[in-house]
């Protein structure tokens, strides 16, 4: 029931920040960011907790919580990224620990794994920046 109420608020969120975004792309009050972000936590939090006896069923949750980020950058919405990131990272923390189950190299490989998410997280955000500012500027030089 909390993935479905996530669902349907999430796409409440994306009416809302189409229909209230003005045509010069410029943006008032931001009511859809609150809708994302209680759907989000209703939507990851029902998946999250469900238990999936299977392999399959938390590959399926890894690819879900990777088409968040996905929709994180083709929305430009943080919050999905937030989840998504702390999805894929709930995801490997368990890969880890079947793996190394009883392993004294377990706390290292935890450990890279989380340096792993953070540099793959500064280089998304660089190349978005940049790709940002390189639109900008453009956009600027062509209003002059």
């Amino acid at each position: 029931m909390s993935i479905v109420v996530g669902l349907i608020t999430m796409g409440i969120g994306y009416g809302l920040d189409r229909t209230l975004k003005k045509g010069d792309g410029a943006q008032g009050e931001d009511f859809a960011f609150w809708c994302y972000l209680f759907g989000l936590m209703a939507f990851w939090g029902g998946m999250t907790s469900m238990n999936s006896g299977s392999e399959l069923g938390r590959a399926i949750y890894a690819v879900i919580n990777l088409g968040l980020i996905g929709l994180a950058v083709k929305l430009r919405r943080t919050t999905f990224l937030v989840f998504g990131a702390f999805g894929i990272n709930v995801y490997l923390g368990y890969l880890a620990y079947r793996v190394f189950e009883n392993s004294f190299f377990f706390p290292f490989v935890l450990a890279l794994v989380g340096l792993v998410t953070i540099l793959l997280a500064v280089w998304f955000q660089r190349r978005l920046l940049r790709s940002g500012g390189q639109a900008s500027e453009a956009a600027g030089r062509l209003r002059d």
